[in-house]
């Protein structure tokens, strides 16, 4: 199996980052009803499902976004499952008039 790591530059400056929830309160606030969809790995050690969890909770209390996570079991570069699934809900977004 192969390891994939991030670095301490790429830590800190994370580090420095608000919280998704933070970041998602400026945009609730002035789009209410913004559709969001979240792909969650379970053992995503780079974006821990805690925090998703924490975002789905401040949004049933407060946040008004149209908020739907998918968890899936795995890390942070999914499964061929989950990326077939997420490749499905893009290509939904491009018209189907418009060239892919």
């Amino acid at each position: 199996m192969r390891a994939h790591g991030v670095s301490c530059g790429y830590l800190r400056d994370a580090e420095q980052r608000p919280s998704g929830r933070e970041m998602f309160e400026p945009i609730a606030a002035r789009s209410p009803g913004l559709r969001i969809r979240v792909f969650q790995g379970n053992a995503d050690v780079n974006t821990p499902a805690h925090f998703v969890r924490e975002l789905e909770a401040w949004n049933a209390a407060q946040g008004h976004l149209d908020l739907a996570v998918r968890y899936y079991d795995g890390a942070h570069g999914g499964s061929p499952a989950i990326r077939h699934e997420l490749a499905e809900l893009l290509r939904g977004l491009v018209p189907p008039d418009r060239p892919r």
